[in-house]
């Protein structure tokens, strides 16, 4: 059997759409296979549509979400509820080329558990291929990790892949970076994705920056390690240029001005602050982790 997990938000109007290209698709190329569809709370009445495709057809499972957890949480979920040897996931938008499951299915084998979907950055606006390189060399820095800024969520995933993803508890967590952390050497496949039906990106600039920072706390603690060799060196230098007013100010009538000082001490508490803030960062995410909470709560099931 096939499991396809589509987490739903906003996408209401082209569910039905989204079902009949797959089964167009699906029907004469696998024996079996099972929509998953997450309901994450959406505001436009997904889950009547919902309901209404599980009990017309017989290939149509419905999970709904109590509230809106966020797109990874609903992935997670549909994965935990997939049934199927293979799992693909995709958009609920249909941004993603249906027509290219078959080929991501048969590019699965032994060796390569993964096939994940790269879209091409040059239809993406200047703005946006630009925000993609800095977080790729950022990350690529920060965590000694290669993340591809191309790659998407529209994956394929052998139901080995699957059992170890579904293991994992952390709140702060995302497809991709988990997927990558698992070291399962994915193949990847060039895509042109369609326009998106939703009319637009459900990604803010506020939420893409969010979702950066998740990213860089998720693989390392070199962000701390980082910022804590920063303002040491920069105390360094304060204690340096303290030393070297001071030999001044004995062999000329160098004065050395508040306006010095105060500087110093801005910079340095600057630093300080910084370094503090990310350290609260981690243990945020450790209290975070140490309560427990599930990643989501499932309303209803169909």
């Amino acid at each position: 059997m096939l499991s396809v997990v589509v987490p739903v938000y906003g996408c209401a109007h082209v569910l039905e759409r989204l079902y009949s290209e797959l089964h167009s698709v699906l029907d004469s190329f696998v024996e079996d296979f099972e929509l998953i569809l997450v309901d994450d709370a959406s505001d436009d009445k997904a889950w009547p549509l919902i309901t209404k495709l599980a009990k017309s057809t017989g290939h149509v499972r419905g999970i709904r979400l109590s509230r809106n957890f966020g797109q990874h949480a609903a992935i997670m979920a549909g994965l935990r509820a997939s049934l199927g040897s293979v799992c693909v996931v995709m958009d609920c938008d249909l941004q993603d080329p249906i027509d290219k499951i078959p080929e991501m299915i048969a590019m699965l084998s032994d060796e390569h558990n993964v096939v994940v979907a790269c879209r091409d950055l040059r239809s993406e606006s200047r703005s946006r291929r630009l925000q993609s390189r800095i977080y790729e060399q950022v990350m690529k820095i920060v965590s000694g990790q290669t993340i591809d800024s191309s790659a998407t969520n529209f994956s394929a995933l052998s139901r080995k892949v699957v059992n170890e993803y579904i293991k994992f508890s952390e709140k702060n967590h995302h497809f991709l970076y988990v997927i990558s952390w698992l070291g399962f050497e994915p193949r990847k496949m060039a895509i042109a994705r369609n326009k998106s039906a939703r009319g637009g990106s459900s990604y803010s600039l506020k939420r893409r920056v969010k979702h950066a920072a998740s990213g860089l706390f998720f693989y390392s603690s070199r962000v701390m390690v980082g910022l804590a060799i920063a303002g040491i060196t920069i105390a360094l230098t304060g204690i340096m240029i303290t030393c070297l007013l001071f030999v001044l100010s004995q062999f000329s009538r160098f004065e050395s001005g508040w306006l010095s000082i105060v500087s110093l001490i801005l910079v340095a508490s600057g630093i300080n602050i910084a370094v503090v803030s990310v350290v609260g960062i981690y243990v945020n995410q450790v209290f975070d982790y140490a309560k427990r909470r599930p990643l989501f709560v499932v309303r209803d099931l169909i």
